[in-house]
């Protein structure tokens, strides 16, 4: 016990790697083709375009091997297989998305022009029940139930970002917001009320008198 004897074992050499051996990390480097009902399932992950693309054509390269040419179109060019595979393709293709919403006139600001955002059905929509927005049991009625939460959430985020009293009487007092697409002020009203000065703005010319009258 006094003089401890420590064996440290030696570490085993590696055995050598015979000529014949294989990495089976390694890739092989070539293998058989899978089945057609496979390649078709394979070709059906593919994105659309290169879907449209393997369906374009190929052009000849050195070695016999061949080369997809956008440019050209000659699905014939193909190789057999391939021309299966473009098949599958065109059955199984996803059917093209819905046209975007109509746009509204151009409007040129800074001496440029830009297609503006708005939506013409949208503006016609709200324009018609503008009246209503004041109506707590009306199509709104979901925006007047949810209206004291994120109050209390805008309120409590200004006031710890600003260091403000929530409790005082005007917590936002000194704030200006800007209200996007204000409606008829319900979000408008309180944050004033609360001591911010608000600028609301939507683009149903109906809204902000809704909003004017009601304030």
């Amino acid at each position: 016990d006094r003089n401890p004897t420590v064996v440290i074992s030696p570490r085993p050499a590696r055995r050598p790697l015979r000529s014949d051996a294989t990495d089976s990390r390694a890739p092989p480097p070539w293998s058989p083709p899978a089945p057609l009902a496979q390649q078709h399932t394979m070709l059906r992950r593919v994105a659309p375009p290169l879907r449209r693309a393997l369906a374009s054509s190929a052009v000849p390269h050195r070695g016999g091997a061949r080369l997809l040419d956008p440019g050209l179109s000659s699905p014939h060019a193909l190789p057999p297989q391939w021309r299966r595979w473009a098949s599958a393709a065109a059955a199984s293709s996803l059917p093209p998305p819905p046209p975007s919403p109509p746009q509204g006139p151009p409007r040129h600001a800074g001496g440029g022009s830009a297609a503006s955002s708005l939506n013409p059905a949208e503006v016609a929509k709200f324009a018609a029940i503008a009246e209503t927005w004041w109506d707590s049991q009306g199509p709104f009625k979901p925006l007047h139930l949810m209206n004291p939460t994120r109050l209390s959430f805008i309120r409590s985020t200004l006031c710890r970002h600003f260091r403000r009293d929530p409790y005082s009487a005007k917590p936002l007092e000194g704030l200006k917001v800007i209200d996007v697409g204000c409606g008829g002020g319900i979000l408008s009203e309180p944050l004033a009320r609360m001591g911010a000065t608000v600028t609301g703005i939507d683009a149903v010319d109906k809204n902000i008198k809704i909003a004017h009258i009601h304030a």
